[in-house]
Order: structure tokens, then C-alpha cells, then sequence
């Protein structure tokens, strides 16, 4: 049996704008556990007040034949502070997937949002919000309900979560048949964080 040894790369960029020389290209290496990681996401958060930066991974891995959000918060010298910490709000026996990292500036905060099955036939989004290197989520709260509204989320194709200018959660999305058609539309909603 082949194992493969996932590694994020994080290319760094010294560079300004304008220099195109490639030496000034920083490639690092941050070194995860083995097991199949899939949809990486990280973001860096500055902490308000001081000049101390993170940044925050967030992937899903596969336990036990069911896929789980994990987070792993790392140094720009890719020390590991906190190592694959399992996200404790899922509901373990149902597929997590997919997840994303947004910050809010100057709010000493991050969230991650993700798709999960978690009492659902289909698929709903699910939002936590964490402290500035906290792995303990302060909250959790569902983006969208499993219900016919929002059409077979189960067929959701690709989504995106941004922050808006008054830090509030922008989650856009494609699916098909939300309107009871077999045509393919984007939703989108916005949360307060």
C-alpha cells in the first residue's frame, strides 16, 4: 500500500510589485500528519494592538470513513502552535467538507465555514467563530436549514465566503434546482459575525 505524505506549501513573497526576479521567492514547507487531507484554506490574522501574526489552516480528513474539519494555527517560520486540532462542534458520524477561512480586521477573530451533513439528507453550511490562536470555537451557527428552500444542496458545486466592510459573513453559492427547476443558480446571504 502507497502512502502519501501531504505537505502544504505557503510561498511567501518578498518580492515587491514591481521586482520579478524569482530568487526573492521564499518557499517553506509545513510538514502535516500522514491520512488523506483534502481542501486546505488558510488565512493570516494579525492580532489587534501588537504586531503578533498567525496563521490559521483549516482542511478536511477522512476518520474513520467519514470526512472531518481539522485546523492547524502555524508561525510565518512555520512553527506549529496548535497541530490538527479536530473542530469539536461537528457531529462526528456525518461528513464535514470543504472548508473555509475568512478574518475580520481589527477584531481579534476567524471564521471557518464549512458543508455538513450533520442531521440533514442534503448539505447546509455551518459557520464557528474563534478567538485570535484559539482552536475552541466561541459560537457556531447554521448559514443555511436542510429544508426544500435551497433546493439539492447536496449537489452544491462551489462556494465562497468573504468579509464585508461592516464584518459581516458574505456566503455565495451554486446549486442546482433552488427554485424546484433543474437549472443550476447563485445564492447568496449575508450573516452577521
Amino acid at each position: 500500500m502507497l502512502t502519501l505524505k501531504i505537505i502544504i506549501v505557503l510561498i511567501l513573497l518578498s518580492a515587491t510589485a514591481q521586482d520579478t526576479d524569482s530568487t526573492n521567492l521564499n518557499l517553506k514547507f509545513l510538514q502535516l500528519q500522514d491520512n488523506n487531507i483534502f481542501y486546505p484554506s488558510v488565512k493570516k490574522i494579525t492580532k489587534s494592538g501588537n504586531s503578533e501574526t498567525n496563521y490559521v489552516l483549516a482542511y478536511q480528513k477522512k476518520v474513520s470513513n467519514v470526512f472531518q474539519i481539522f485546523i492547524t494555527i502555524f508561525k510565518e517560520d512555520m512553527s506549529i502552535i496548535k497541530n490538527e486540532i479536530k473542530l469539536s462542534t461537528q457531529i462526528e458520524t456525518e461528513d464535514n467538507i470543504e472548508p473555509k477561512v475568512i478574518t475580520f480586521e481589527n477584531m481579534n477573530i476567524y471564521v471557518i465555514v464549512w458543508k455538513s451533513k450533520a442531521n440533514c439528507p442534503s448539505m447546509k453550511f455551518i459557520a464557528a467563530t474563534f478567538n485570535y490562536g484559539e482552536t475552541n470555537p466561541n459560537s457556531t451557527k447554521e448559514l443555511t436549514q436542510c429544508n426544500s428552500k435551497y433546493g439539492e444542496l447536496q449537489s452544491m458545486l462551489n462556494y465562497d465566503v468573504a468579509v464585508t466592510k461592516d464584518n459581516k459573513i458574505f456566503l455565495i453559492w451554486h446549486q442546482k434546482n433552488g427554485k424546484n427547476d433543474s437549472d443550476y443558480d447563485i445564492y447568496f446571504q449575508i450573516h452577521n459575525s
